[in-house]
C-alpha cells in the first residue's frame, strides 16, 4: 500500500496528463461519430452524389438546346433587318412609288402603267406594300431598272415579274410586267425587332 502511494506521488502527474487526453479522446470520438458513420458509408453516398450530377448534366443539355431553339427566330428576325424598309419621314406609299419611277428613269424606261399601291398590315408597325408595274425596254435598261432598283434599298423585292418579247408592236423590246414588294418597319417595331432605329 505505502508502494502504491508512494508510485502515485511520483508518477500521478502522468497519469493526470494521460486521463485527461483519454477524457479528450471519448469527447472527440462522441463529437465526430455522425461524421464517421457518413465516412463509413460513402459508397452509397457518391453513387447518389453521382446520379445528382448526371441528372444535373441532362437538365444542362435540355436548357441549352431550349436555348438555341429560342436563339433560332432572333437570328432570322437579325437576318431580315437588311431587307426590310424603315421610313424615316413622309408617307411610306408616296415614297416607295417616288423610288421606282426614278428608278426607271435613271434606268430610261418608260414604264406604260404603276398600278395602285395596295397596303397590308402584318403587324403592329409593320406593313407589307405591293405596286404592279409594266413598261417597254431593251435588256440593258431592263437590268438597269432591277439594279437601280436595288441600290436604292435591299428591301425591294419583286412577288413576281416576267419578261417577254414583244413580237406584236416592238420586236426589238421586251415587256416587264411584275409585282414589287417592300416591307415597312416603324421606328417602334424596329426598336422592339432590332433593338435600334436604324
Amino acid at each position: 500500500m505505502n508502494r502504491l502511494k508512494q508510485l502515485w506521488r511520483e508518477q500521478r502527474r502522468i497519469v493526470l496528463i494521460a486521463g485527461v487526453i483519454l477524457l479528450l479522446a471519448v469527447i472527440s470520438l462522441a463529437v465526430n461519430l455522425n461524421s464517421i458513420k457518413r465516412n463509413v458509408g460513402a459508397g452509397g453516398s457518391t453513387a447518389t452524389e453521382l446520379e445528382t450530377l448526371k441528372l444535373t448534366q441532362t437538365e444542362l443539355r435540355r436548357l441549352n438546346k431550349e436555348y438555341q431553339m429560342m436563339q433560332q427566330p432572333i437570328a432570322r428576325m437579325q437576318n431580315m433587318k437588311p431587307s426590310c424598309w424603315q421610313p424615316e419621314n413622309g408617307n411610306p406609299a408616296v415614297e416607295i412609288r417616288r423610288q421606282v419611277e426614278a428608278a426607271a428613269q435613271a434606268a430610261g424606261i418608260m414604264l406604260k402603267s404603276i398600278g395602285t399601291l395596295q397596303r397590308a398590315k402584318l403587324a403592329d408597325g409593320v406593313d407589307s406594300f405591293e405596286m404592279t408595274v409594266n413598261g417597254d425596254a431593251q435588256l440593258p435598261e431592263i437590268l438597269k431598272f432591277l439594279a437601280e432598283l436595288k441600290e436604292r434599298g435591299a428591301y425591294y423585292r419583286w412577288k413576281n415579274m416576267t419578261i417577254n418579247p414583244d413580237n406584236i408592236n416592238a420586236p426589238n423590246y421586251l415587256m416587264l410586267n411584275g409585282t414589287i414588294k417592300v416591307i415597312a418597319v416603324s421606328e417602334d417595331a424596329a426598336n422592339q425587332l432590332w433593338g435600334d432605329g436604324q
